[in-house]
């Protein structure tokens, strides 16, 4: 363990030494026109003052449709948990937001389409999503990413769940 200890402080800092030196050519950049990424992902559900717990991983590209004022993301994400697999889509309009020159934040919301796959059967549930996307870029082409959500599901009951994901973003 203590050897792989040593691995694991000598890649963040070599990790770190490239952003840094990728980052001393660069001038304060925008948001890039395009970005895909991947994510880890975890949801509680609540439904029926129960609590259902869901992990699982995400894909997202995002287009920015109006410089400065408007991103348009499409997500796809599968999670797993004790009541089956669901599978959510997810189409974003979001605003851009400048904190800093790597740090951007995209408050947004949009339609949801949630695929559920339990014991053989499928169903379909419409949904809204609206959330917070934290970017952080450490070079000029890739960071990392965060996304706060909450979404409401209009199944045969309304049921609703708390979103935390993050991962990786790519930019061109």
């Amino acid at each position: 363990m203590d050897k792989f200890c040593r691995h694991a402080v000598l890649s963040a800092a070599l990790w770190l030494a490239f952003c840094a030196s990728a980052r001393a050519d660069e001038h304060e950049h925008g948001h890039k026109t395009h970005s895909v990424g991947i994510m880890g992902v975890y949801a509680a559900g609540f439904h029926d003052q129960e609590v259902a717990h869901h992990g699982g991983v995400g894909l997202f590209y995002k287009i920015l449709a109006v410089p400065e004022w408007l991103l348009v993301e499409i997500a796809a994400k599968t999670v797993f948990g004790e009541h089956g697999t669901h599978v959510p889509l997810e189409l974003s309009f979001r605003k851009p937001f400048h904190v800093g020159e790597h740090l951007h934040l995209a408050p947004g919301i949009g339609p949801l389409l949630i695929l559920a796959f339990h014991e053989g059967e499928t169903e379909t549930v419409f949904g809204i999503g609206g959330g917070l996307g934290i970017s952080y870029w450490l070079t000029s082409w890739g960071g990392v990413k965060m996304e706060l959500g909450y979404e409401l599901h209009f199944g045969e009951e309304l049921s609703h769940e708390l979103v935390v994901a993050a991962g990786l973003v790519f930019g061109w």
